[in-house]
C-alpha cells in the first residue's frame, strides 16, 4: 500500500508494504517517476508478530510513520447459505483486527 499526493512533501518517503513479495515494482516506479523515494517491505499481515516486526524495521531504517493505511484482508468464497462458520469467523476477525490492529 502506498500513499502519495501531489501536495506531499518531496523529501518524504513512500513505504510500500506487500504481503507477498517484491515482484510488482509498478507502484514503486510510478512514485519514483514523481521524483519521490519509495521502499518495498514484505510482510505477512496474517501474523501479528510480522506486523509488529514491520513497524520496528521501518523505524529502525530511520523512517517515521506519519500516515498508516491498511487495505489488507482475506477472502473466503462460498454460497451464502453454505458459508462455513470457521471461514466466516476468520473473515470477521480480519475485518475487525486489520481495521484497528495497526493503530
Amino acid at each position: 500500500m502506498a500513499v502519495s499526493s501531489p501536495g506531499s512533501r518531496r523529501d518524504s518517503l513512500e513505504l510500500i508494504s506487500s504481503q507477498r513479495d517484491e515482484s510488482n515494482q509498478a507502484t514503486k516506479e510510478a512514485i519514483e517517476k514523481l521524483g519521490r523515494k519509495a521502499v518495498i517491505y514484505t510482510v505477512d499481515l496474517t501474523k501479528q508478530e510480522d506486523v509488529a516486526a514491520l513497524v520496528s524495521k521501518v523505524l529502525k531504517d530511520g523512517h517515521k510513520i506519519r500516515i498508516l493505511v491498511n487495505c489488507a484482508g482475506i477472502q473466503r468464497r462460498h454460497p451464502c447459505e453454505q458459508f462455513p462458520d470457521n471461514d466466516w469467523n476468520e473473515v470477521r476477525i480480519h475485518i475487525v483486527f486489520e481495521a484497528v490492529g495497526g493503530c
